[in-house]
């Protein structure tokens, strides 16, 4: 079964493509209807992600599509620039196939960093891991790139030791979109243990967690300029375990605005926030 300029990703048992059918446990008793679902994009061939991103610099095209699936269970990485000069609007999805599949920073510096006028996905079964004396944060995403996380995706042990940039999971000068997947377990040793926010970041799922700004503010997100809007998922704090933490204040989220706005304590799937509105509203605590 084929759809042109598609991939399948297989049969679902809702519309929203949330639960799928294993065919070797799940049993029919009466009519049922299942949801193909087609992933658009041109399939990049390579034995590994470096061969795909590399085959990606000299081939994609503006305003196109490209899913690289990973298939190795570990593969290391040097740090690796999504840009393409002369091209723009191009859409990278990272999808690990079967179980989860780990990506290692080979190296310092950035793992991935995402350029003006491409959007990377990372999706299901994709797990990114830094080093313990990294210069930088794991993922860096420049003014006018865009990052989306899904779930099933996780960015992990990164300790940026830098005592010049900040931000330990993320560091976000463009757009960020989280709608689910896993921000846990990153360091910085300055602001922003899991996110800094120099541009746009909006969560709509997932969890930022265990996450350090081991002489600073903001253990879980940091907003130095631009926008944080929070609509769910789960940012936690102090007191709890796996919180996140920060020496100088703002264990969840700190936003660095007159008046400073700061979250102590977790911020669940129930609590919306919006770094342009003070007080409780915006779901602070000071």
């Amino acid at each position: 079964m084929t759809r042109t300029g598609y991939r399948f990703g297989g049969w679902y048992k809702e519309a929203v493509f949330t639960n799928l059918w294993n065919f070797a446990a799940d049993t029919v008793s009466g009519n049922i209807i299942l949801y193909a679902q087609w992933e658009p994009g041109i399939v990049v061939s390579g034995e590994t992600l470096a061969a795909q991103l590399q085959w990606l610099y000299t081939n994609a095209e503006s305003n196109s599509r490209y899913l690289l699936e990973v298939t190795a269970v570990y593969e290391e990485l040097a740090p690796q620039t999504i840009s393409y000069p002369g091209r723009s609007n191009i859409t990278v999805q990272l999808k690990g196939t079967g179980n989860e599949k780990i990506i290692g920073l080979l190296g310092t510096g950035s793992l991935l960093s995402i350029g003006n006028g491409v959007t990377l996905i990372l999706d299901d079964n994709l797990t990114l891991v830094g080093k313990n004396n990294n210069t930088a944060s794991l993922v860096t995403v420049a003014s006018g790139g865009n990052l989306i996380m899904n779930k099933g995706a996780k960015i992990t042990g990164n300790r940026n030791a830098s005592t010049q940039f900040s931000g330990g999971g993320v560091y976000v000068a463009g757009t960020f979109t989280m709608n689910g997947g896993e921000i846990t377990g990153n360091y910085s040793n300055i602001h922003g243990g899991g996110v800094y926010v120099a541009g746009t970041f909006t969560m709509n799922g997932g969890e930022i967690s265990g996450n350090t700004a081991s002489n600073s503010y903001g253990g879980g997100v940091y907003v130095y300029s631009g926008t944080f809007t929070k609509s769910g998922g789960t940012i936690t704090g102090n007191g709890t375990v796996n919180g996140n933490s920060a020496r100088s204040g703002g264990n969840a989220v700190y936003v660095d605005s007159s008046p400073v706005k700061r979250r102590e304590s977790t911020a669940g799937p129930e609590v919306n926030m919006d770094s342009r509105i003070s007080g409780a509203a915006g779901g602070w605590e000071d």
